[in-house]
């Protein structure tokens, strides 16, 4: 069986769809990865999968729908190769139905959607074509429930692929001393969240400068260019608050081990100003968090609800300072905070990694493929 796996360079889901590119052809299939940039940098040893250049599109074409992400080129790409199967991003599902529809039918198509969408205009296009959809991948079962109730036509079965790394099959829980220390890896899009105020007063700022006000040290690394990091230190001026220098994936989770709970941010009072974000909390930061073993801090968004109690602290800062009290009084109990640490990793090492997450997935596309007529 030959398939085709294709991805738009999402920083989330870019790793996870070539991890699942080089496990299908671990099974023997014939896999390619298209995708606009080379996967080497994902760390994944896929030496059996070749990869193939999709050329970004440039000018007008950068603008309209069908070149935006290099239609022509892969639908032509996919006439060359003949697969039978195809998992493509959300955003290279309209050259893939084209595909299926226009030269091999029998082909099957499953969709990977992303964690948020920019684009309604492109949604409302997808939507009539959903039905020719065999099976697709959500990042949370918020997404999931949105997607079965409002395209009716998308009869296809649904896998939930979290964002999660590899399985970490060696890593042991160390025991913290002291005050517990929590690490932030929001990106800029939170320095944003809070529009119309100044940024040393927005909940944000508040938030964190009650937090470092009780003893508790945050660091905050924080990627993009350093005019981001300026601005996030403009927020606040506390000994006890630091925003740093992104990590390199390969030495993120040795980085975060050695704190206590990781950050996630998204509070109900930005529900009206972003839904999509408040409501899915879809982050590959909670997988990387757990995979290091560390509680993780959240406002209770409902795309969470999927992780145990024993691994969470939930907090609402609406109110920014009763918020961080609250977190504060959690964080203060170190026996307890431990006992959530270990259980994380735990978590990590049964359920919250790539591997069980992908594999349901995995094992449907080669049940289809033992099925298929010789």
């Amino acid at each position: 069986m030959k398939i085709v796996v294709i991805a738009q360079y999402n920083p989330n889901l870019f790793p996870a769809l070539h991890r699942i590119a080089a496990a299908i052809a671990d099974t023997g299939s014939e896999v390619h990865f298209l995708s606009s940039v080379d996967p080497k940098e994902t760390g994944v040893d896929a030496r059996n999968v070749p990869w193939t250049g999709i050329p970004q599109a440039k000018g007008l074409a950068a603008h309209i729908l069908w070149f935006r992400s290099n239609g022509p080129h892969v639908f032509q790409r996919l006439r060359k190769i003949q697969p039978d199967w195809i998992m493509a991003e959300h955003e290279y599902l309209v050259p893939t139905l084209a595909y299926k529809l226009l030269a091999r039918p029998e082909a099957k198509v499953a969709a990977y959607f992303s964690d948020y969408h920019g684009d309604r205009k492109y949604l409302k296009l997808l939507k009539p074509l959903a039905g020719f959809l065999d099976a697709y991948v959500d990042v949370c079962d918020v997404r999931r429930q949105w997607r079965a109730r409002d395209w009716p036509r998308m009869q296809a079965r649904p896998f939930i692929i979290r964002q999660g790394p590899c399985r970490r099959e060696n890593a042991l829980h160390t025991p913290h001393q002291g005050p517990a220390r929590i690490v932030f890896t929001g990106s800029r899009y939170v320095l944003g969240l809070d529009r119309g105020r100044p940024a040393d007063r927005s909940r944000l700022a508040r938030f964190l400068t009650r937090l470092c006000g009780h003893g508790i040290a945050v660091d905050w690394y924080l990627p993009g260019p350093e005019d981001v990091r300026v601005a996030a230190r403009q927020i606040m001026s506390h000994p006890l608050f630091t925003v740093r220098y992104p990590v390199e994936k390969s030495r993120l989770l040795e980085t975060l081990e050695g704190y206590d709970v990781g950050l996630h941010w998204a509070p109900k009072a930005e529900e009206d100003h972003d839904p999509d974000y408040f409501h899915s909390a879809a982050s590959n930061k909670i997988g990387e968090y757990i995979a290091a073993g560390l509680a993780v801090a959240h406002a209770g968004n409902p795309g969470l609800a999927y992780l145990p109690g024993d691994v969470c602290i939930v907090f609402d800062p609406t109110d920014p300072e009763a918020g961080a009290d609250r977190l504060a009084t959690e964080m203060s109990d170190r026996a307890e905070v431990e006992r959530k640490r270990e259980a994380a990793l735990r978590y990590h090492l049964e359920d919250m990694n790539f591997e069980a997450q992908a594999e349901p997935f995995i094992r449907h596309v080669m049940e289809e493929a033992a099925a298929r007529p010789a």
